[in-house]
């Protein structure tokens, strides 16, 4: 068991989707660079063993996190933090309206 797992929780009563919530903290951890780029993410058989849910939610989660581009799936080695490609006029915006804060 990782240490990413250990500090993630997951409510089964929840309205929330579990591999929404899984998603969402993941990538709560790749925003504040608990996980960098390069870093593996939590397998599927990790996350499922972990939090007693299926593979294919455990696969949902991951998959959501590569469709946002925070992360890529490589044969063999699994699912791996990318440092999302920002399109640089739109940081040049983002830039812009801050110094207006």
């Amino acid at each position: 068991m990782s240490k990413i797992t250990k500090q993630m929780n997951i409510n089964k009563n929840s309205v929330i989707p579990i591999y929404h919530q899984i998603k969402e903290q993941l990538y709560k951890f790749i925003d504040e660079n608990d996980l960098k780029d390069g870093d593996l993410l939590p397998s599927e058989n990790e996350l499922s063993s972990q939090f007693d849910i299926s593979r294919m939610t455990a696969r949902n989660a991951l998959e959501e996190l590569v469709k946002q581009g925070v992360a890529k799936r490589e044969r063999g080695k699994g699912t791996i933090v990318v440092n999302p490609k920002i399109d640089p006029i739109l940081d040049a915006n983002k830039k812009f309206y801050k110094s207006y804060e």
